[in-house]
């Protein structure tokens, strides 16, 4: 059974004793929140008590970049990346056309 042995301090109040499993559920425990333990005279920040750091641990970070993994490109076997040129958009080349077209009409209206 978890002990309550552990006294926080937030603005200057001091709150306890509280168990490791209390602690965990404390709304305003921080890694800077003062602690001590009953036997101790002095009070610590949390993130500096070994016992403690398991409040703090990020339990979900693995899942999450599981989760998330980035898109690697993928590889030949002869280690060169696979990568797509990009296209241009088809109605650039008619805009091209035109743009042609245009300037040889204007060119044939103003030689005569």
């Amino acid at each position: 059974m978890d002990k309550k042995e552990w006294f926080i301090k937030i603005d200057n109040q001091k709150e306890g004793p509280f168990s490791i499993a209390e602690l965990k559920i404390h709304p305003r425990l921080t890694p800077d929140t003062w602690v001590r333990k009953i036997e101790w005279q002095d009070w610590l920040p949390a993130r500096q008590v070994p016992e403690l750091k398991v409040l703090f641990e990020d339990h979900h970070s693995e899942e999450l970049k599981d989760k998330f993994k980035l898109n690697k490109p993928q590889v030949l076997e002869d280690s060169t990346l696979l990568l797509e040129k990009p296209q241009p958009p088809f109605f650039i080349y008619w805009l091209i056309v035109l743009l042609f077209l245009c300037l040889y009409f204007f060119y044939q209206f103003y030689n005569f």
